[in-house]
């Protein structure tokens, strides 16, 4: 009984150590905030705009559970740097060259899809967007916060806050979470290689930032090309 004992605390404080580091805590958070946004969807008391603008709840439910919430659990533990985090714009001399290339390539995929007609059914997700230009720019706006958002959870908190330990390998786990927060929508299945692609990038640039404003050109130019 008292080896029993032993063997269960010794799991116990083997375990602990292991949720209550850097790596557990990233972990756990990623994954509860992927369930919470989920479950915040379907809540009413997160839907503050009524039809044509529901994707705003869905902005401002990024916004939370992405951005805000993962920063305050860092405030108390691990409390990781905004560098550390994937944080600042790095070397631009080192990014600048492949942000350029990379875009022209999103740009030929944005035109290519978009005349794919489930994308031009589906994009851009604001139906007033194609009616005004201040609804679109009001929108575009939305969409970015909503993408930096995304981007500091997936290619910052999360890749960056596993990379210390687990290496190259941490680009795969924000691939994971990028890929399943892409279902329903019509790249679902191109979102992984999006999503390979660009934790390499923001990996190898030590930053999420130029990641994040590639994935914002690009969409803004998916809706434009669906549009016309």
């Amino acid at each position: 009984m008292k080896q029993l004992f032993r063997k269960l605390l010794l799991l116990l404080r083997r375990y602990g150590r292991l949720l209550s580091s850097r790596e557990g805590i990233v972990l756990l958070t990623a994954t509860a905030m992927v369930v919470g946004y989920d479950h915040s969807l379907l809540m009413e008391g997160m839907r503050l705009f009524p039809p044509p603008g529901g994707i705003f709840n869905q902005h401002l439910a990024g916004i939370v559970w992405f951005f805000l919430l993962p920063l305050a659990v860092n405030a108390v533990h691990p409390r990781m740097g905004w560098k550390e985090m994937g944080g600042g714009t790095g070397s631009p001399r080192r990014w600048l060259p492949w942000f350029f290339l990379l875009v022209i390539a999103g740009t030929l995929w944005a035109w290519i899809v978009s005349r794919n007609p489930a994308y031009r059914a589906f994009y851009p997700q604001y139906a007033p967007a194609g009616e005004s230009v201040g609804a679109f720019l009001v929108f575009q706006l939305s969409v970015g916060l909503y993408m930096f958002a995304w981007e500091f959870f997936c290619r910052g908190f999360l890749m960056f806050g596993l990379k210390p330990r687990f290496g190259r390998s941490a680009i795969l786990v924000q691939l994971v979470l990028f890929t399943l927060l892409h279902r329903g929508k019509p790249e679902y299945l191109l979102s992984m290689l999006g999503g390979l692609g660009m934790g390499i990038f923001a990996y190898q640039a030590g930053t999420f930032f130029p990641v994040f404003l590639l994935h914002w050109v690009v969409s803004i130019l998916l809706d434009i090309f669906c549009l016309f």
